[in-house]
């Protein structure tokens, strides 16, 4: 599975989980010390969901420490 994120904030401001229609959670991102504010286009990869189905409904889960919207949101 690979989530990209495209986003301005700081990497280290929010969590972030990918969560499959079985309700199995991969922890993609978590809150760290890097608070510098710039421009991010990351693709996150896991091999959690190796065995899941992928027709589906799955969640992205965000949590922020700060505001902040990601402008675009893609899972492969």
């Amino acid at each position: 599975i690979q989530v990209t994120v495209s986003f301005h904030c700081s990497p280290g401001s929010f969590s972030m989980q990918l969560i499959s229609p079985s309700g199995m959670v991969s922890k993609l991102q978590d809150y760290h010390s890097d608070l510098t504010v710039r421009d991010h286009n990351w693709t996150y990869m896991t091999v959690a969901h190796w065995d899941e189905v992928a027709r589906d409904t799955w969640t992205i889960r965000i949590t922020t420490r700060t505001a902040f919207v990601p402008s675009q949101i893609s899972l492969t």
